[in-house]
């Protein structure tokens, strides 16, 4: 099991933080298309746990994850405890899951360039519906934080809740529910 760190901010350009990223001669990891489809159950909901199958499509390769989250810890950042399995194929992973009786609930679809500094993972995401993002994914808060200073984040706002929560909502403000 590996623990997750990760500071997520919204922007209305990602351009100039890529910049500066090249600036600071950042490793470039590669660009990925992300299909992430979220799954739940009762189970799931009740114990602030998650699931989902990640589609990872690169110039040069496609991967399929399954990746479940346990609930939130206590931190600066977002940090959650997660098991990841690579599989072969995605629709017999969708099936065993819907075995399981766990139901596809959302999609959510992104364009992704990944960047390594100073022991993080910085993602410039754009999301479908949802917008521009930075995520910082690192060993540990005072990490990440340094991170977050050195791209020039210090004034923007964590947001605390993942992609798949904000587009759940977004859905809901869609049909009336909000």
């Amino acid at each position: 099991m590996n623990l997750e760190v990760e500071a997520k901010f919204k922007v209305k350009d990602i351009e100039p933080f890529e910049q500066t990223l090249i600036d600071l001669e950042a490793d470039f990891v590669h660009i990925v298309r992300q299909t992430d489809t979220y799954f739940s159950s009762h189970k799931v909901m009740r114990k602030g746990t998650g699931m989902r199958i990640r589609k990872e499509k690169t110039a040069e390769d496609e991967i399929t994850w399954i990746t479940f989250k346990g609930p939130r810890l206590r931190g600066e950042f977002k940090s959650r405890n997660e098991i990841e399995l690579q599989v072969d194929d995605a629709d017999k992973a969708l099936t065993l899951l819907q075995e399981l009786t766990l139901n596809p609930t959302l999609t959510i679809d992104k364009l992704r360039k990944i960047y390594e500094l100073d022991g993080c993972q910085v993602c410039l995401d754009k999301v479908n519906r949802l917008g521009m993002f930075i995520e910082i994914e690192g060993p540990d808060d005072a990490t990440i934080e340094a991170v977050r200073c050195k791209i020039g984040l210090r004034d923007y706002r964590h947001l605390n809740r993942g992609y798949a929560h904000m587009m759940s909502n977004l859905n809901k403000k869609l049909r009336g529910e909000d």
